[in-house]
């Protein structure tokens, strides 16, 4: 499946992502993040799935199933100080949370990680479909979890915890809270 215009749709729901825009400080950077990740989908270091009403997008999704986590979040700091050379500089700061991070998920294995989802359409269950396509994507492929970061103050905190996912800690990437979710998927 074709997923032209999902960077776009990713760029149009994120560029106020108060982590993006702290790390980028500018909104062209994180539509060409963006536009990389779906480059990157497509070479196959991540997953992007698609939902289309018609010919439009209606709904897209990044996730990662991954063996070793530590070497994604290495590549993806990395891919942002590409565009951000605050994050490989800072980067170390952050070893108390993503240690704090990773020992919050460890015994969730095997899992998926869903980085991003967006929906063109608020309101008409794209935004579901698509989750439960990843969920069931993820099921079949042999993953037991799934696991997302959300923004403390993001209105889809809601949206997780009705569709059963449930909160494990709370994180701070830069100075900025999430709170990391999971759901078990068999």
């Amino acid at each position: 499946m074709t997923c032209i215009g999902a960077g776009n749709l990713l760029y149009a729901r994120f560029f106020n992502e108060p982590l993006l825009a702290k790390l980028f400080k500018n909104r062209e950077y994180i539509c060409e993040f963006f536009q990389l990740i779906v480059k990157l989908a497509r070479r196959n270091f991540f997953t992007l799935a698609c939902l289309r009403y018609g010919s439009e997008i209606a709904a897209a999704a990044i996730y990662v199933s991954e063996i070793r986590p530590s070497v994604h979040v290495l590549e993806l700091a990395k891919l942002l100080a590409g565009f951000s050379p605050r994050v490989l500089v800072s980067f170390p700061s952050q070893a108390r949370e993503f240690l704090n991070y990773f020992k919050a998920i460890r015994d969730l294995k095997p899992r998926c990680h869903l980085l991003f989802i967006a929906s063109a359409y608020k309101g008409r269950g794209y935004g579901s479909k698509l989750l439960k396509l990843v969920e069931d994507c993820c099921a079949k492929t042999g993953y037991n979890w799934i696991v997302l970061d959300v923004y403390l103050r993001n209105p889809a905190l809601h949206f997780y915890l009705k569709r059963g996912y449930k909160p494990i800690t709370l994180v701070k990437w830069w100075g900025v809270a999430y709170v990391v979710m999971a759901k078990r998927l068999k």
